[in-house]
């Protein structure tokens, strides 16, 4: 058998079986090479239709030989569609909303460093490339697809229940409310904070990196075979327009996360714990822990609750001839298929513009995962907002721009009719101006003035940073207080901040309505005068002192456009993905990229990333004997790390694009610009029509 007449025979079946009998006996005339005989196809339509009369509850929504009729509305593409749209919402809501916004309350809750929480991070990622290739290749039925996307919406859950565990399982959260705060020359507040709860917090990293594994394998069940499920549901040329629903849906999650937990996090992490004692500054404390696991649990009900439903999806379409295409390709398929699988990698690895569009892809996936990870760390440090208002910026900046981008991409290579080079070229501009944007990165508020950490105390030498751990920090006017070791920031005069009350010398704490501490000693920032005199003494209050930074709504301006313009290139790249790749190649061809880029990029990004923050650190949180999560970074470092990164991965983007456009172009010179490669461009068009509009061919 020819491999022209295995490619047709790997198409048949896909649409109506009438049209597919015309096309078939077109075929026979034009090419000459027969892959079944014309009465004989209307012999097997017929006999598939007697034989499917016993099997007709098979397209009927239901479990089993339970089909009422009433149900029958969730059996066509848009009964799907709703079932599916609870389970991507879901998804998107938990994995891509409400974990990243809590990345960094669980960071400093369990004491964790940047690159432990990178490895968290990465998990969901590296079990998604690890067996993303074996389940789609295994699982090639409709109902094996079906029964996957019922069990992916159960593994979502029990990823979500274990995601909100620790928090469960550890005692309160110690920041040191119940010990005191101000200066007891007799006191032993040094040794008051560390007690049996507090140690091993980092040890429940792994039972987050367990929640990622689940959330990465609910994810491949639900974009692999979700899609596929929809777009082979759906009616003759109107796949693509469910498609782009489906794809709204999976961006309205994290929108709905990133708006929902920035509230949440406003209330206290451990109110539903006896004997919880909230800093007193409430949410604008530097102390503040948010409640990060409040709205997993119910959420996380709804791909409990669609599981079942999701398992009554018809098991067979009416009218389609799926059997018949199994009879007629079966015995001809190859009986090696992972030497098929082999071929084609190796084909696609010959494709120079692939392989420009691929590194192309890994440097936009580094600079939207170190966004996506860190972006709020970077605007709470830079600006001094709080974490939920942090991620409430984030959230408006990133998903809404996501979404605009996408839509900008698609009407602008709509409007311009842009083939393959036209597509490579667009982006080639949309990416060069990102790493123009990149120094906006370069734009940075001062350094906190915190006795100690980025200054002295009064005329004592310059602090050596990093610093380790409160202890580290010393001072002839607190030097006999026997502090606490919790951070309790306080703001003198002059802006000068210290570790807590404590560190300031301050001997009495509020009284009444007031929340200022009195007779502070190091306040003076003179040395000369011991904590006990009286002299010259004045008050602190509690939190980071004002900040005169006006460069955050700029800065947040060149984001939104960052936004934007890293997703206008998706309907341009996806194009091109899809022509510059035979035929039968197409789905390999994305299925290969996507596995790449996760492997290359989407895991070692967030600890590439964590690791160049880790070293913008001024001062670590350092208790019973363990180093915990940063507590101070250095603005200008985080800034100037944050550039570097986005500006070579930026570059590396560019000349991604620039490769795939010089390969295109040469093999283009190779081939006649004859009318037959003008009919299989447009073909391509029309193949990616759900990119670019809500029409197919």
């Amino acid at each position: 058998m020819s491999e022209e007449r295995l490619k047709r025979e790997d198409l048949w079946g896909q649409g109506d079986p009438e049209t597919e009998v015309e096309t078939m006996a077109g075929k026979e005339k034009d090419n000459g090479d027969s892959i079944i005989n014309h009465s004989y196809v209307r012999r097997l339509l017929s006999t598939e239709s007697t034989q499917s009369n016993g099997d007709d509850h098979l397209t009927r929504y239901g479990w089993g030989t339970f089909r009422p009729n009433i149900l029958q509305c969730l059996s066509g593409v848009k009964g799907l569609l709703f079932l599916i749209s609870f389970y991507v919402i879901a998804q998107g809501l938990i994995v891509g909303g409400l974990v990243n916004t809590s990345l960094s309350t669980i960071e400093r809750r369990y004491r964790l460093s940047s690159s432990q929480l990178g490895l968290i991070v990465t998990s969901n990622d590296i079990i998604t490339g690890c067996i993303f290739f074996i389940i789609t290749y295994l699982v090639r039925s409709r109902r094996a697809k079906i029964k996957l996307l019922s069990a992916g919406a159960l593994i979502l859950t029990t990823g979500a229940i274990i995601w909100i565990l620790p928090h469960f399982m550890v005692g309160l959260y110690n920041y040191g409310a119940l010990v005191e705060k101000a200066c007891d020359p007799a006191g032993d507040g040094a040794g008051s904070e560390c007690d049996d709860g507090q140690r091993g917090l980092s040890s429940y990293m792994f039972m987050f990196i367990a929640a990622q594994v689940f959330f990465g394998t609910s994810s491949i069940p639900l974009y692999t075979f979700g899609s596929d499920l929809i777009e082979g549901t759906a009616p003759p040329n109107a796949g693509g327009f469910y498609l782009g629903i489906f794809g709204a849906l999976a961006g309205v999650g994290p929108a709905i996360g990133y708006m929902l937990n920035g509230q949440l996090l406003n209330i206290y992490i451990d109110f539903n714990k006896p004997g919880a004692v909230p800093p007193s500054a409430g949410p604008s404390d530097a102390r503040w822990l948010g409640a990060w696991w409040l709205a997993v649990p119910p959420f996380a009900l709804l791909p409990f609750m669609v599981s079942p439903w999701l398992a009554g999806i018809p098991s067979q379409l009416p009218g389609r001839a799926v059997s018949i295409n199994q009879q007629v390709t079966s015995k001809d398929r190859p009986q090696k298929p992972w030497v098929t699988l082999f071929r084609e990698v190796r084909s696609l690895v010959g494709n120079g513009t692939l392989i420009g569009l691929m590194l192309s892809s890994l440097g936009m996936s580094y600079i939207g995962g170190g966004m996506g990870t860190f972006g709020v760390k970077y605007m709470e440090s830079q600006f001094a907002l709080s974490a939920g208002w942090s991620a409430v910026i984030v959230g408006m900046i990133f998903i809404p721009g996501g979404i605009l981008g996408s839509l900008l991409g698609g009407y602008v290579m709509k409007r311009f009719k842009l083939g393959i080079a036209g597509a490579l070229k667009m982006a080639i501009i949309l990416s060069s101006s990102l790493f123009v944007i990149s120094f906006a990165f370069l734009l940075r508020c001062d350094n906190i003035t915190m006795a100690g950490v980025t200054a002295p105390y009064g005329s004592g030498p310059n602090p050596q940073t990093p610093v380790y751990g409160a202890a580290a920090m010393t001072g002839d006017c607190m030097k006999n207080c026997n502090c606490p070791l919790a951070y309790e920031p306080v703001c003198g005069t002059g802006g000068v901040e210290f570790f807590s009350p404590c560190y300031a010398g301050c001997r009495t704490e509020p009284v009444g309505d007031s929340e200022e501490y009195g007779s502070c000693g190091c306040v003076t920032h003179d040395t000369t005068i011991s904590v006990t005199t009286p002299n010259n003494f004045t008050t602190v209050t509690p939190g980071h002192c004002a900040s005169d930074c006006k460069i955050l709504p700029f800065v947040l301006a060149m984001l939104t456009y960052y936004a934007v313009a890293s997703a206008m290139w998706g309907p341009a790249l996806t194009f091109v993905a899809l022509r510059c790749v035979p035929e039968d190649q197409r789905s390999v061809g994305l299925g290969f990229q996507g596995v790449i880029r996760k492997l290359l990029a989407n895991i070692p990004c967030p600890m590439l990333f964590g690791a160049f923050l880790d070293k913008a650190c001024l001062m670590w949180e350092e208790s019973c004997d363990e180093r915990g999560a940063c507590l101070i970074y250095d603005n200008s470092k985080l800034g100037l790390y944050f550039f570097i990164l986005t500006f070579i991965f930026s570059c590396w983007a560019v000349l991604g694009l620039f490769g795939a456009l010089i390969s295109w172009n040469r093999r283009e010179s190779k081939i006649p610009r004859a009318e037959n490669i003008q009919r299989e461009d447009e073909k391509a068009r029309n193949r990616v029509s759900f990119v670019l509009d809500d029409e197919s061919v």
